[in-house]
């Protein structure tokens, strides 16, 4: 294999595990032509580069695979998505929140992705669709998530300790802000949660923004500042708010939390912040940063491409956290 695992620890201290990795696994072949054509794409006109990546991630590794929710719930007034697990009588649950920079809808790849894990994990996965098929601001996004957290406990009667949370980029932030609101509003926590390539810091301060500009074939900080722009203009909240740059808050009471990132994106350092304060919170966090020997490793690949030895590697870390801190 291409494995090199340049750095690899586990601590322990006072029962609480902490896990950080850096790993290459070769790219599958859709995903790396992918990423050299958004490479091409964001230098020549960078302009189009938005609109590539969102038709290319609904479409990557999918390319002829059409998904069909099992049940659309309402929940006043939000539809929230529902897909069953193989087995009607698993106890185990997945709230699974879309990315998107807070401004477009989901798309393929998501949905797809949230079905994957209702049967791989053989979960009853809620996909709340926050953003109302729209934009969304701050602070309707964590009102309507924590809404659709709260209706999946309370009304549908899921227990908490069986629920895990997980999302992708802006759904990472929303992940993050979910977890400060529950604390803050004295609700249960779920038994875990999990981002991928999480956008959680929007001071746009990293860095990375500047060192990985040349490696991130997807994101910019000038796309990044667009998006906090119109995701902050209903809030006077400093951006950073808790629930604005979530991976700036006190993690303490946050429930274990699984962290996956690029090596080569810009928003590599809002999950290095989330790793320095999950460790600050003592709570157990496993910390996996990814590169690639064929190429760039695009922002929010794990929901990309599933497949290969890099898809694989990261479903096996995936599986093996979601049995550690749930059961079905």
């Amino acid at each position: 294999g291409c494995q090199s695992d340049s750095s690899s620890s586990v601590s322990q201290s006072n029962e609480t595990v902490v896990i950080t990795e850096t790993r290459t696994k070769r790219m599958p072949l859709e995903l790396s032509l992918l990423s050299a054509a958004m490479d091409i794409i964001g230098f020549a006109q960078p302009s189009l580069l938005n609109d590539a990546f969102l038709a290319a991630f609904g479409a990557i590794g999918y390319a002829t695979a059409s998904v069909k929710e099992d049940d659309t719930i309402d929940v006043d007034g939000m539809d929230m998505l529902y897909f069953a697990p193989p087995s009607s009588d698993s106890q185990r649950v997945i709230m699974y929140i879309h990315g998107g920079g807070f401004s477009s809808n989901y798309v393929n790849g998501h949905l797809l992705y949230a079905e994957y894990l209702s049967q791989t994990h053989n979960a009853h996965v809620y996909f709340p669709k926050y953003t109302n098929s729209g934009s969304v601001t701050y602070p309707t996004s964590t009102n309507n998530v924590f809404k659709a957290y709260q209706y999946v406990v309370n009304t549908l009667g899921h227990d908490p300790h069986q629920l895990m949370v997980m999302g992708d980029s802006a759904g990472g932030n929303a992940t993050l802000s979910l977890m400060v609101r529950i604390r803050s509003e004295g609700a249960r926590m779920p038994a875990a949660a999990a981002t991928f390539s999480a956008w959680a810091d929007l001071t746009s301060t990293a860095e990375a923004y500047e060192s990985k500009r040349e490696t991130d074939v997807s994101l910019s900080k000038e796309r990044m500042q667009g998006y906090t722009d119109k995701y902050t203009a209903q809030t006077n909240e400093p951006l950073t708010h808790p629930e604005i740059s979530p991976a700036r808050a006190d993690f303490f009471g946050f429930p274990p939390l699984l962290i996956f990132v690029s090596l080569d994106e810009i928003l590599l350092e809002d999950s290095d912040r989330m790793f320095e304060q999950a460790k600050k919170a003592g709570i157990d966090v496993s910390y996996f940063k990814y590169s690639a020997p064929n190429g760039k490793l695009p922002h929010g690949w794990p929901i990309m491409a599933n497949t290969g030895e890099l898809g694989e590697d990261v479903n096996r870390e995936v599986a093996t956290f979601v049995n550690k801190y749930t059961r079905d």
